[in-house]
């Protein structure tokens, strides 16, 4: 590992954390003229947000010219840099005084709000170490997420990978978007998970705005988002490329958009709103189902107000100008960013969702290979028997597992509100509470029937312990609408807002603990900065008296904070190649030392095809189409496609590898097998016989 190209990799990954971050400021300064401005969490939550959006639209610019290249990023980078910057400093000259007040907690936190916002940080710098030293092993991740991410990296372009599962080439990839931007500063997969962590940040930004916008106390919405990000289920996604962590953050953050503008009526929640809505989109199919049942209950808020003749709730002092280029560029984004894979798919098969075949009456015929009756098939509602005591228990059984204690407070709270109402008569109207009740019973109904909620029939069709258990994460969107709705229900209440930090701080100890690591040194460091943050600025006052002593001392920080990310990323990349060959099996070792580069890697009924790139993302891995046991075949197609070596596996003696797996193993084929010793587990790899090979090369 060589230490210049560390620290180069080092200052390419703050460029593109930076990259649009004065553009996104721009946004959230020009959100400070309404008259009811966004608090710190929701001015954070507006950052985050239009950070995605503009770094989704930029990999997808690149990619459709064809120039996802390391040069091409960081030109667009600094390009999108300087003029963010230029922006910035032309929207308000009193820049520091504004941004200061959009960031700056007001009132202040009480003692148990800044312990519980202490904890929250910790967790999120534990998360951080984690998914920076432990390679992913999900297997949809290996499957097909990453895989596409190399191919991008191969050829410059959005093109997809050739898999043998031809609906996952014809996803959207979104999200993958964003990912692929941190496989280029190192030039393989160290930091790729850090576009999770900003959508764990962004979801428990957006459950605790929701619930504050809907009457929660700050330290109820502050333990609502505490314990729904702690919860068992959630923390082991941060380390994956799987999308439903990113799904419900933006479908929450678009909600919360939505209704500001119902309320306020200000075109630029409107276009932050669509702009939400076209991640949500573009990251998973179910996306524009969220996003269909939000624009209705936009639409509905808004002609409400106006049939019974409201006005918004408070004029707006935003300049005209900046909400009509708000909605337009949020209108653009959207159709843009979540419009393209479905366009791409429409203009390649005539169907916007690929091979899948949709029928509707008379009126929509598209064609495809899947049949709807599938996946109504591998639903819940399909496979669930309510009469069965089994499938109830299994159900209660994983939803208790996942989800834990947090859903019983959050259960018990709404319960308690909800039966509380009679005697509530001389307060207001509790229609935020029901309203966000209601969403919750509707995502609920929308995860029952989403496709593969309840198997993928390699269980005969039957409620699996196991696969209910991972599919339980496609109901993110009605735990977050639960945590919301207990949050406001906590505040109707009364409950003593030290109980609800004393509920926070254990689910966040409970986060801790389901790391399996110690992470006391993150704590320590979070505490340590809060305490230098809230006493520096009183001590720097009193001591240095010359602002240019003071600038000195900021640099001097950045400095020595630059000097401990580079070396705390350089010891956590060499852990992570420690832990990859552990993880792996020897899969990556082997293709490292002993596949040459120019060699060709075939795969046939893999499920970790991501693994024979090896570090070196140049390498060419190919698709072995072949179903057949004829030598001949086989030693023709690998001759065509000089394919030198062989990945199998891994599967179960059902699977229909199997044969190809005795074919080989019992000395049809001039294969050599050199890695694998369990075919249920791992990878197998042959390589192809000498002569073989040489005939391949001629």
């Amino acid at each position: 590992m060589n230490i210049g190209q560390h620290v180069a990799g080092v200052l390419f990954l703050l460029l593109i954390l930076l990259g649009p971050a004065p553009l996104c400021l721009a946004i959230v300064v020009g959100l400070q003229r309404e008259r009811r401005p966004l608090g710190v969490a929701g001015n954070s939550l507006v950052l985050l947000l239009s950070w995605f959006v503009m770094q989704a639209a930029i990999v997808l610019s690149l990619g459709i010219a064809h120039h996802l290249t390391r040069l091409s990023i960081g030109l667009t980078e600094i390009a999108v840099l300087g003029l963010g910057a230029a922006v910035l400093l032309r929207v308000d000259p009193g820049l520091a005084t504004c941004v200061n007040r959009a960031f700056r907690p007001n009132p202040r936190l009480k003692w148990y709000e800044a312990m519980v916002t202490v904890g929250l940080l910790s967790l999120l710098l534990s998360l951080l170490c984690r998914s920076a030293v432990n390679p992913i092993t999900n297997l949809d991740s290996l499957a097909y997420h990453m895989p596409a991410m190399a191919t991008w990296y191969q050829s410059h372009s959005l093109e997809m990978p050739v898999i043998e599962w031809t609906l996952f080439s014809y996803y959207p990839y979104g999200w993958e978007t964003i990912s692929f931007l941190f496989l280029i500063p190192f030039a393989e997969d160290f930091p790729v998970a850090l576009p999770n962590l900003g959508a764990w940040a962004l979801l428990g930004l957006a459950i605790y705005c929701l619930g504050r916008d809907s009457g929660a106390s700050r330290a109820a919405g502050l333990a609502a988002a505490s314990l729904a990000l702690t919860a068992p289920i959630v923390g082991p996604h941060v380390n994956t490329m799987e999308v439903d962590l990113a799904l419900v953050a933006f479908v929450v953050a678009a909600l919360y958009m939505g209704l500001r503008y119902v309320r306020l009526g200000s075109g630029a929640y409107l276009g932050l709103l669509l702009a939400a809505m076209g991640l949500a989109a573009s990251v998973k199919t179910s996306g524009l189902t969220y996003a269909a049942l939000l624009m209705l209950v936009v639409t509905a808020g808004r002609i409400s107000a106006r049939a019974a003749r409201r006005a918004p709730q408070d004029a707006r002092l935003s300049a005209p100008l900046f909400e009509r280029a708000a909605t337009v560029l949020g209108a653009w984004f959207a159709l843009y960013i979540g419009g393209f894979w479905y366009l791409r798919n429409w203009l390649e098969v005539g169907n916007p969702f690929g091979p899948i075949a949709i029928r509707l009456g008379g009126l929509i015929n598209l064609p495809g290979t899947y049949d709807q009756d599938h996946f109504r098939r591998s639903t819940l509602l399909s496979v669930f028997h309510p009469w069965s005591y089994v499938d109830w228990k299994i159900l209660f059984g994983q939803i208790w597992e996942q989800f834990s204690f947090a859903l019983l407070v959050f259960c018990l709270l709404v319960l308690a509100a909800l039966v509380s109402l009679p005697l509530r008569r001389r307060q207001a109207a509790p229609w935020p509470l029901l309203g966000l009740v209601v969403s919750a019973g509707a995502t609920w109904c929308l995860y029952i029937i989403t496709p593969y909620s309840g198997d993928n029939g390699c269980h005969r069709w039957l409620v699996n312990a196991g696969w209910i258990g991972q599919s339980l994460r496609f109901a993110f969107p009605f735990w977050a609408m639960t945590a919301a709705a207990a949050a406001v229900a906590a505040t109707m209440l009364g409950v003593w807002p030290v109980a609800l930090a004393g509920l926070a701080v254990a689910g966040i100890a409970t986060g801790f603990l389901a790391l399996r690591m110690i992470y006391l040194l993150p704590l320590a460091l979070t505490m340590v900065f809060w305490i230098v943050t809230a006493c520096l600025p009183g001590w720097t006052r009193a001591r240095i008296r010359s602002a240019r002593s003071r600038r000195a001392l900021s640099v001097a920080i950045a400095v020595v904070g630059l000097v401990a990310v580079t070396a705390g990323a350089f010891a956590a990349r060499r852990e992570r190649d420690r832990r990859r060959r552990e993880a792996y099996g020897g899969i990556q070792h082997y293709v490292d030392e002993h596949v040459r580069p120019d060699e060709v890697i075939g795969h046939f009924m893999n499920t970790q095809s991501y693994l024979l790139y090896g570090r070196d993302f140049s390498r060419r891995v190919v698709y072995i189409p072949l179903k057949s046991l004829d030598r001949n075949e086989w030693l023709d197609h690998l001759e065509k496609q000089q394919i030198t070596v062989i990945a199998v596996g891994p599967f179960a003696r059902q699977d229909k590898a199997w044969d190809i797996f005795l074919f080989f193993e019992e000395g049809a084929m001039p294969v050599v097998r050199v890695v694998g010793s369990d075919f249920s587990k791992l990878t197998f790899l042959y390589r192809v016989a000498e002569e073989q090979s040489d005939a391949a090369g001629g």
